[in-house]
């Protein structure tokens, strides 16, 4: 099969592709697209596909149906397999595989060795000074720290300009306190660059902090791709909705177009659903949706706090006993069994209409 030559706009397209074990599908019918410079992440649970998809694209994996292109040339199909070297593709791993007796300046210019001499040093000097590891190009990974490490990592991937990078779970052996800034660290890098890429995590907080587009997998499905606000707050599903972001279900009722009859009072604005009046449906609250209000006659009481610096998270307990979250300004303290005065503020209401 010839690869197709036909220009697109986009950088990646995966077009309703399935990957199998042993003839057992592990992702089923998924599809997506970059843009040139866009920055992507794959998320989901441990199992859910993710790597699995993005191996794909690397070429390590092979795919049962549909097909991967990659700038404008299909790479991937049920019949036709293009090799890893072949694609121009840059990786970096979960644990930087780089090579312990090389300085930090040959482990970036190691896939470079068919350039010039003049053109390889001039790269790996540029990509020093885009990392910020000017001053440690003679040290060896051993006397780096992990972001260090991390930034060595993403150099080397980055040298040979591959169409595009793929990260798996490069943030996993951080601390977690580390790991949303190192992903702004790298997003920024990416940017300056200009390079196309997509990461894969379990971390939503990472997600976010990284990428342009999210993609939500769940038992070997695209469950939702988009940014990081829509999917917080227009989850397509319930999976979607408890995955990313915390929040509690609410029972209620549609009693009206954009408008739901629930514990709290009758709540309206934009509905991401399109279930009807009259329906018994779960709206989707998250904890910046209640509002501390003291002069509201709606009072809840505090049955549990969790201080989060700028912000303390409350649980509230309704009359019915449904528990609800809420998040207060610090400098507002509240003690377990206080009742706290409430009003839902929600420009967009995400019902469900499945109970478990």
């Amino acid at each position: 099969m010839k690869t197709d030559t036909t220009m697109h706009t986009s950088q990646l397209q995966v077009n309703n592709i399935s990957i199998g074990y042993a003839g057992r599908p592990v992702v089923e019918g998924v599809s997506f697209q970059l843009k040139d410079g866009e920055i992507a992440c794959l998320l989901g649970p441990s199992g859910c596909g993710k790597t699995s998809v993005l191996r794909a694209i690397a070429g390590f994996e092979p795919v049962m149906q549909g097909n991967i292109v990659l700038h404008g040339k299909t790479v991937s199909s049920a019949d036709f397999f293009l090799s890893p070297e072949k694609r121009r593709i840059g990786m970096v791993f979960q644990d930087f595989a780089l090579f312990p007796h090389l300085t930090v300046a040959k482990n970036i210019g190691f896939g470079l060795q068919k350039l010039p001499r003049k053109q390889r040093q001039q790269r790996v000097d540029e990509l020093l000074e885009l990392v910020e590891l000017v001053d440690s190009k003679d040290q060896y990974p051993h006397q780096l720290s992990g972001g260090q490490q991390q930034r060595v990592a993403l150099a080397r991937a980055m040298a040979p300009r591959p169409d595009i990078l793929l990260l798996d779970e490069p943030f996993s052996s951080m601390d977690s306190d580390l790991r949303e800034q190192l992903a702004r660290d790298v997003r920024d890098l990416l940017r300056r660059d200009g390079v196309t890429a997509i990461m894969v995590t379990h971390d939503q907080h990472e997600a976010f902090a990284m990428a342009d587009q999210i993609g939500v997998l769940g038992q070997g499905k695209l469950l939702q791709w988009g940014n990081g606000y829509d999917l917080y707050h227009r989850p397509a599903s319930r999976f979607v909705a408890d995955f990313i972001g915390q929040g509690v279900l609410l029972p209620g009722e549609i009693i009206a177009d954009n408008k739901v009859s629930t514990e709290l009072g009758i709540v309206s604005g934009k509905m991401t659903s399109d279930a009807a009046t009259g329906q018994k449906v779960n709206l989707l609250l998250r904890p910046d949706d209640i509002i501390h209000d003291d002069n509201s006659p709606l009072k809840a009481e505090i049955v549990a706090r969790a201080f989060r610096g700028a912000v303390y998270l409350y649980t509230l307990k309704l009359q019915s006993g449904q528990q609800i979250l809420c998040l207060v300004q610090s400098h507002h303290q509240h003690e377990i069994g206080e009742f706290l005065g409430i009003r839902l503020e929600a420009d967009h209401l995400a019902v469900f209409s499945d109970f478990p």
